[in-house]
């Protein structure tokens, strides 16, 4: 079921949340498992070479290290440890 109403508190719009909603067209727990920052993907995309590669080109070195520090910490998501309806 997806869920259209508009979230009731505000930290449900926030990345970094305990809880995350996204767009009313599909499941926030399907969408979250590939995008959230608890997710391996997440964590394997912003540690690739080709995106450090770009972050230190744009930002410079002291970014991009900021970035792969940032990825040793998996964020703790409500979908991933029971199951919601959102």
């Amino acid at each position: 079921m997806i869920n259209s109403s508009f979230p009731k508190i505000i930290t449900s719009l926030v990345l970094f949340s305990l809880i995350t909603l996204t767009i009313t067209t599909i499941n926030a727990q399907s969408i979250n498992k590939k995008n959230s920052p608890s997710t391996d993907y997440f964590i394997e995309y912003f540690k690739s070479s080709e995106y450090i590669s770009m972050i230190t080109k744009t930002f410079g070195k002291d970014t991009a290290e900021h970035i792969l520090k940032m990825t040793q910490y998996k964020l703790k998501r409500k979908h991933n440890f029971e199951k919601v309806n959102y």
